[in-house]
């Protein structure tokens, strides 16, 4: 689409915090808060014409977007015996998502974009270009009618929030020896406040019943004795109503939150710290873990068929 520059900017990237830690009898208190800043936005800008596009501008796009989240962090630190040898600790913290320029350029209209194209060499001269460096048109196919056009860029909704994930920590630590520690504990993160583009161009699917823009039709899997049940299984599929299609190129990405999407990591892990003489030290450990997987809002319904899924525990040593 010719010449173009992805220019985005900030308003504020930044935040600030407060912490302090408390001593009570054998527990050690530590507790923060933090708030955060991020607002970045699109400067008016244009694009020069091009060989396939004719050139544009846009105005200022603000917001893109306008975050101000607050986040909190406690810990608890028990000296069991009051002799430091064991310990327990607690941890909760609420993160937000790091987050630069990603979601800020995907809505800025003026933007490297590709199209496809059937090239029929009609002089057999072997190049689509001209000795002076513009395309032969005539061997070029027709492309998307809409390739290059400001409205084919995804929209953010305003009310769309940061990504953010609540994290616990369940850990102890027992000094066997001066030399020989153990160490144990259980890591849970969840993550919820997902994005998800929807496409308004087509009807989301709501349920069999109720299925949007998408036809149902049955796919039967091939028989295998390494499938379930020997295979042969019977798949409800959908494809997209026929009229429908050209929804797809240019689509009218909306992004927004997937209220009910989310991903859960629950992780256990053992180990020892052993020091050996002259400063040499020796470490072990196990560590395991699965991930709960759920996102089930979708534009295209055949995805819905593995949108929840668990990755089973692993194990590292």
């Amino acid at each position: 689409n010719g010449p173009s520059h992805n220019k985005v900017q900030f308003n504020l990237d930044g935040g600030a915090y407060i912490q302090d830690q408390w001593r009570l009898k054998n527990f050690t208190i530590n507790l923060g808060a933090r708030y955060d800043k991020f607002n970045a936005f699109v400067p008016a800008q244009s694009v020069p014409d091009g060989y396939f596009v004719k050139g544009f501008s846009i105005p200022k796009i603000s917001n893109l977007p306008n975050w101000n989240d607050w986040a909190t962090r406690t810990g608890v630190a028990w000296d069991v015996f009051g002799n430091g040898k064991t310990a327990v600790k607690a941890f909760a913290g609420r993160f937000i998502a790091g987050e630069a320029f990603s979601r800020t350029s995907q809505f800025n209209p003026i933007y490297s974009r590709q199209d496809s194209r059937v090239w029929t060499d009609l002089n057999s001269d072997g190049k689509v270009l001209n000795p002076d460096g513009t395309p032969q048109f005539a061997e070029i196919g027709i492309g998307s009618a809409n390739f290059g056009s400001p409205d084919t860029v995804d929209k953010q909704d305003p009310n769309l929030k940061r990504d953010k994930n609540w994290t616990y920590e369940l850990t102890g630590q027992q000094e066997l020896t001066s030399r020989i520690q153990l160490v144990g504990g259980y890591y849970r993160r969840h993550f919820y406040d997902l994005a998800w583009t929807d496409n308004l161009a087509t009807a989301n699917f709501v349920d069999a019943n109720n299925p949007g823009d998408w036809i149902p039709f049955t796919y039967v899997g091939p028989a295998d004795p390494k499938l379930p049940n020997g295979g042969n299984e019977a798949i409800q599929m959908y494809n997209l109503q026929p009229g429908k299609i050209p929804a797809l190129n240019p689509r009218q990405g909306y992004q927004t939150n997937a209220p009910d999407d989310f991903r859960t990591y629950n992780g256990f892990e053992v180990g020892s710290n052993i020091r050996l003489p002259k400063n040499a030290f020796v470490m072990a450990s196990l560590t395991t873990g699965t991930t709960h997987i759920h996102d089930c809002t979708v534009d295209n319904p055949n995805n819905l068929r593995f949108c929840d899924r668990t990755i089973p525990y692993r194990y590292i040593w």
